[in-house]
């Protein structure tokens, strides 16, 4: 998981440092979606997920901004804490959490493969402090082949997504 982990966190910080491609949604945010992906929204939340693959292989949700309580590492881990529940993940195997700044926007980021009903799952959690708000990006594949194929495409959606005002 370790390699995996550091392709996809070196993919995800080069491609937030490349200027935005922008799409405009009715969204808090905008960003272009990935070419063979489809978009779906349900109270808020917007997911994404490749037409071309079978059902549950691979997912890219963006939830709903949320006032930031607090410091920025602090309520992106109760955020992740609370999906890791509600999900029904369990077993974390993660790597170290990450945290930084592009520009004037703070990180933080939390990988892992987890255990859950449906089988083993391979999460990327990102977490954004924007204006005193949290928004949360989540991309989560059933296999760590599928993982590593799809995150290429889930960092072009994280690189080009930028929160309104």
């Amino acid at each position: 998981m370790s390699q995996r982990i550091l392709r996809w966190t070196v993919l995800c910080m080069a491609l937030l440092a490349l200027p935005p491609a922008t799409h405009a949604q009715t969204s808090p945010y905008r960003y272009t979606v990935p070419q063979g992906w489809t978009r779906s929204v349900a109270d808020g939340t917007e997911s994404f997920a490749p037409a071309s693959e079978p059902a549950d292989t691979a997912q890219i949700v963006l939830l709903p901004l949320k006032p930031l309580q607090g410091a920025l590492q602090g309520a992106f881990d109760a955020e992740r804490m609370s999906l890791e529940s509600g999900w029904g993940l369990a077993a974390p195997q993660a790597a170290p959490p990450q945290a930084g700044r592009f520009g004037d926007l703070s990180y933080a980021a939390h990988y892992a493969s987890y255990d859950s009903a449906a089988g083993a799952r391979y999460l990327a959690f990102m977490g954004m402090a924007h204006n005193g708000r949290l928004a949360m990006l989540v991309f989560v594949a059933a296999t760590p082949e599928a993982f590593n194929r799809l995150a290429p495409q889930a960092a072009a959606l994280l690189q080009s997504l930028r929160i309104a005002p």
